[in-house]
């Protein structure tokens, strides 16, 4: 059960990062909130900020993302 957990948690995480790529703003903004709350991370990101800058802060959480599975 504890594995399915786990593997269930890793799922919804990686779907909020790509929400988080939303083109809506609050769908990035409940997405990022939501993937704090689950990771415990506090990596920046900014939903309202410039397509360059969150597509920046983006990939340090798909970089973070990634070390946690290693």
């Amino acid at each position: 059960m504890l594995q399915e957990s786990s593997a269930n948690l890793k799922a919804v995480t990686a779907a909020l990062l790509d929400l988080m790529g939303a083109r809506e703003t609050q769908v990035r903004h409940l997405a990022h909130a939501a993937a704090v709350f689950l990771s415990g991370a506090s990596l920046p990101f900014d939903p309202q900020a410039t397509l360059s800058r969150r597509r920046k802060q983006l990939r340090a959480w798909r970089k973070w993302w990634k070390e946690q599975d290693s």
